[in-house]
């Protein structure tokens, strides 16, 4: 209705939802989105009634586990373009937003069945600006372009279902393997 604002959530309501989206992040990884709305519920120490007030449909419950994600890499990116060092920046987001995959495997299936244009459009602009900044920088190779993120984020993606203790390891394969002047 036009002229009506929303309400902020009461302090318990707005706990509720994120103890929501956490489980449903926490059941998706395990089980995919196809858990039952009172399986989040129960994970969230909540009744259903409150699940279904916060999120009325199922795929309500995706697009903010979906939202929440791309909120926390979108902060990672604001924190790498924040480091006076483009390069280390460049490092930060790579290591950290792998960790984050790492930590939940789920969100690569989410990602990839709903999120990857809100993904884009939201850390389209500050992937390119960070590239850009390391390669003015002379730190990353200059034929390096935004769209081959997503073959990074993949072939890490791999190694990480492949065996996740490698992680680490294999990132610091990939950079140096992107370093400028090598």
């Amino acid at each position: 209705m036009p002229g009506t604002t929303e309400r902020p959530l009461r302090r318990d309501a707005q706990a509720n939802r994120e103890r929501l989206v956490a489980a449903a992040l926490d059941a998706f990884a395990e089980g995919g989105v196809d858990v039952p709305m009172d399986e989040v519920a129960r994970r969230a120490g909540v009744g259903v009634g409150t699940i279904y007030r916060n999120f009325p449909a199922k795929d309500d419950l995706v697009d903010a586990v979906l939202e929440d994600a791309i909120d926390r890499l979108v902060a990672i990116l604001e924190r790498a373009l924040a480091l006076d060092d483009a390069w280390e920046g460049f490092r930060l987001y790579l290591e950290h937003a792998l960790d984050l995959h790492a930590r939940n495997r789920g969100l690569k299936e989410l990602f990839a069945a709903r999120g990857t244009g809100r993904a884009r459009k939201r850390m389209g602009p500050l992937a390119v600006r960070l590239i850009s900044r390391a390669q003015e920088q002379g730190a990353l190779r200059p034929d390096f372009k935004a769209e081959d993120l997503r073959l990074v984020f993949r072939s890490a993606g791999a190694v990480i279902e492949y065996d996740p203790s490698s992680r680490r390891r294999f990132v610091a394969l990939l950079l140096d393997g992107l370093k400028a002047g090598r």
